[in-house]
């Protein structure tokens, strides 16, 4: 055999293949067909806990990729739980929204541009309502109006003679408070890992 090639851990796959060489390796020391001179790499050689830890270490690495979103009711750090990466805490007070992508085979389908980007944040808690915002609406009103000879006062909704805005309003009402947008949550810790 010409000899063996010990991997560095990219993959579950190369952490296989050097179980398979330790193996050839364990036979040349044992007075097997290689002569351990013949494994290139063979100082370098772990032991099997070495390849275990280091299986597990990449198994743990494919869980959580970078951009990946850890949600938790533990406010403890995934790098402390999991042994890897870098996380920050994202979506404070906020909800998680899913990207409006175009149904399969609607090319018609015109996305909402509010809801495109990952990492986008939008919407509020509380809302002023605004005079365009509300719904239509009148509001009925008695006035002391003057007939045309301006002398003679009298009750009638509306003004006889003379036309125009009376300049007289309606009493207030409300509390001028903005209203809530809060819909139903649930609060949980969301980690992103970005490194």
């Amino acid at each position: 055999m010409s000899g063996v090639l010990i991997e560095p851990f990219t993959s579950i796959e190369a952490a296989e293949r050097n179980f398979h060489r330790l193996n050839e390796a364990i036979v040349a020391q044992q007075g097997g067909s290689i002569a351990i001179e013949n494994i290139e790499g063979y100082e370098n050689l772990a032991t099997k806990n070495d390849l275990v830890e280091g299986m597990n270490e990449v198994r743990a690495e494919c869980q959580y990729a970078v951009g990946d979103v850890h949600i938790s009711e533990d406010k403890q750090n995934p790098k402390d739980k999991l042994g890897y990466g870098e996380w920050a805490i994202i979506s404070r007070k906020r909800v998680l929204v899913g990207i409006d992508v175009p149904p399969e085979g609607d090319a018609a389908y015109q996305p909402d541009q509010d809801f495109q980007t990952p990492g986008q944040e939008g919407g509020e808690k509380t809302h002023a309502i605004t005079i365009d915002e509300l719904p239509a609406h009148d509001h009925d009103r008695n006035l002391i109006g003057w007939q045309a000879d301006g002398n003679t006062p009298n009750w009638h909704n509306g003004i006889q003679g003379g036309g125009g805005n009376s300049g007289l309003k309606t009493g207030k009402s409300g509390g001028d408070k903005p209203m809530s947008l809060m819909q139903s949550y649930y609060c949980v810790y969301i980690w992103r890992r970005t490194a």
